[in-house]
């Protein structure tokens, strides 16, 4: 590791993360090496995707005019935020972004005039999955899961967010095979999100689409479209 790494580390390792609920974190334990080692950028801001992400998700938007929201779970430095919101501008769509802690003045100052709104809450309590489940009534939404930062809380997020997706709508999931793994989605209990009873699995109620197209660029997407399910399922 060079000094700089060395010196900007051990900053990160003295900062602390203070909730909307009062709890408190360290900024290491968040989000660890990512945050210093990765090494892309968009539009000036750190995007924790693959070189081909800006193109895949471009290509994958435009064939999908359908869809005119997205509720992405994890904002971090909001480069993904941007590239989400130059494409729902051209269709007067909307963005709206969650994470537990803000992106940079620099970043809302860039946002400007881009449909994209910020909200600082934790996508696991039951109060923010209502209110994303009421947000994506009566339209089709794309729901970008990217904010559970241990390993375990990927997998956990997609679940959950599966079944506050209508029927119709669709879930992208980054850090597919790596983070995010087949098998963490077929177990009927993971994590404590247990699946409901005549539920088997995630594939009883999501249908993978277009998963080749995703994989060619090596995107590391995982891409699913709710099926059309009795609404037990739905949150």
């Amino acid at each position: 590791m060079n000094e700089t790494y060395t010196k900007t580390k051990e900053n990160f390792e003295k900062m602390i993360i203070k909730y909307p609920d009062g709890t408190e974190t360290k900024f290491s334990e968040r989000y660890g090496d990512l945050f210093l080692l990765n090494p892309q950028v968009f539009l000036g801001f750190p995007i924790g995707q693959t070189l081909t992400f800006s193109f895949v998700i471009n290509k994958f938007l435009t064939e999908h005019p359908e869809i005119t929201k997205i509720i992405e779970l994890g904002t971090w430095h909001g480069a993904t935020s941007i590239i989400f919101g130059l494409s729902m501008l051209k269709r007067n769509g909307k963005v709206i972004t969650y994470d537990l802690v803000p992106p940079s003045d620099k970043w809302f100052n860039t946002i400007k005039g881009l449909p994209i709104i910020f909200k600082q809450k934790d996508i696991f309590k039951e109060k923010t999955k209502i209110e994303i489940a009421n947000a994506i009534k009566g339209e089709t939404v794309l729901i970008f899961c990217d904010a559970g930062m241990a390993y375990t809380l990927k997998s956990k997020e997609l679940r959950e967010y599966c079944f506050i997706a209508k029927p119709g709508d669709y879930v992208l999931s980054h850090d597919w095979g790596t983070e995010v793994k087949l098998e963490h989605l077929l177990e009927k209990n993971y994590e404590g999100t247990e699946y409901p009873e005549g539920v088997n699995n995630i594939f009883d109620f999501m249908e993978s689409h277009r998963q080749e197209f995703f994989d060619d660029y090596n995107s590391l997407i995982l891409s699913l479209k709710k099926k059309q399910t009795n609404n037990k399922f739905i949150l």
